[in-house]
């Protein structure tokens, strides 16, 4: 071989070898613009990510203000069953309330542990039949102590009279008081 072509020869490689060199450098440099992009993706993942979590913390505070909301306006108006407009028996109620160690969290855990409360204010059960929370007729009758005589007893227990049967008016009083 000649000294040009030797020349040539190591010319011919060196180019070779520089055009390899050149595509590692190209994949090299995609590579890196793709890890890059990447990066930059991730981070806009996580901003997202983080943006998602403030919105369903936010949801769960509401979720649990209405739920306070809604168990706060269940015990009233339950209580308002209960107690009427009687305050003695309500504050009695509130105070066996606050007593027990009953779950709260659900409006029939309430009603559950009012009940029970009702009970031990008043040391009678409260009669379900004809609950309805809200209504007039709402039951718990509450026992009112009174010298008074119901009229229906007195006029029915005049009639025992006429058939024998001897009730004298102490027994009516005894007896008939208006509960």
């Amino acid at each position: 071989m000649t000294e040009d072509e030797i020349t040539a020869e190591v010319d011919r490689r060196a180019a070779e070898a520089v055009t390899a060199k050149e595509a590692e450098l190209k994949a090299a440099q995609d590579e890196l613009a793709k890890l890059k992009d990447k990066d930059f993706n991730f981070g806009k993942m996580k901003e997202g990510e983080k943006t998602l979590q403030e919105q369903i913390a936010a949801l769960k505070t509401q979720i649990q203000e209405k739920e306070t909301k809604e168990v706060s306006s269940k015990k009233s108006s339950l209580l308002d069953a209960f107690a009427g407009s009687n305050k003695e028996l309500r504050e009695k109620i509130e105070g066996a309330y606050g007593k027990l160690n009953m779950p709260e969290g659900s409006p029939e855990e309430i009603e559950a542990r009012l009940k029970e409360a009702f009970t031990l204010a008043t040391a009678t059960r409260h009669d379900d039949r004809g609950f309805r929370a809200g209504s007039a007729a709402s039951g718990g009758r509450v026992s009112v102590n009174t010298d008074e005589v119901d009229p229906d007893v007195s006029a029915l227990a005049g009639n025992f009279g006429k058939n024998g049967y001897d009730l004298s008016a102490e027994d009516i009083k005894k007896f008939g008081k208006k509960k």
